[in-house]
């Protein structure tokens, strides 16, 4: 059996790794950060949405970040880089200035299909989290559309 004072050093040293360990996980976490806000004022119609510093944890360092010209005959794999293991939050631009011109996403169906989940008009923005092995196809409408794309990995 050992010493009290030796018990308790051991209760000390065990208590004080456990609050490293725990304070390690604290400090690695919410490394992203998001803030959007959606507000509408149309003649007696108004609302709007805030969220404000939303912390997201990112469990492995990197990112992919294309600019990608995007054309009007076929739907094309958005470019993802290959160190992009496991895909997270994503934020996509269509930095097309020609207000009539946008661009659709989506998966493709067995027969290579676009299923088109998201429209961007000229200029417009989205953020969302992908499936960490979602490929998301893009296919432009009334002519070719320039996509910027950042995927952050999860």
């Amino acid at each position: 059996m050992l010493p009290e004072s030796e018990h308790m050093m051991k209760r000390t040293i065990t208590i004080a790794a456990c609050v490293a360990l725990i304070g390690a996980a604290l400090y690695a976490a919410n490394e992203i950060t998001v803030n959007a806000t959606l507000k509408v004022d149309n003649g007696g119609f108004s609302s709007d949405r805030n969220v404000s510093a939303l912390r997201i944890t990112q469990n492995a360092q990197g990112s992919s970040h294309v600019i990608q010209e995007i054309a009007t005959n076929a739907a094309v794999a958005v470019t993802v880089a290959s160190d992009v293991t496991a895909k997270g939050l994503t934020f996509c631009r269509n930095i097309t200035t020609n207000s009539t011109r946008y661009v659709v996403l989506g998966p493709v169906d067995a027969s290579t299909n676009l299923v088109p989940f998201v429209r961007l008009n000229a200029s417009e923005v989205a953020c969302f989290r992908l499936q960490t092995n979602a490929t998301v196809y893009a296919l432009a409408y009334i002519g070719a559309c320039r996509l910027e794309f950042w995927t952050l990995q999860n």
